[in-house]
């Protein structure tokens, strides 16, 4: 009588389990297809192809160094503006 509840309590694990995959394919699906508010890119970055994240780093890096640059151009330029005074 045990083995005949255990085998119907699989059963409905199973179905249970099956119904909890659909599920989770119908939200992985819907995710896949939302944006990223900020830069309109994927929502997960485990989505992202590896040529993305490579695009993105590089990305970043060079922002970086923009940045540092243009301090440099901005030190260079006020230095010589209070050099010019001077004179």
């Amino acid at each position: 009588m045990q083995t005949q509840q255990e085998l119907h309590q699989n059963d409905i694990l199973r179905d249970e389990n099956e119904k909890l995959r659909a599920e989770n394919e119908i939200y992985k699906g819907a995710l896949k297809d939302t944006l990223c508010a900020n830069c309109t890119g994927p929502t997960s970055i485990g989505e992202m192809s590896s040529n993305d994240k490579q695009l993105r780093i590089e990305n970043a890096r060079l922002k970086v160094e923009v940045y540092i640059l243009l301090n440099c151009l901005f030190i260079v330029a006020t230095t010589k503006q209070f050099i010019f005074l001077i004179i």
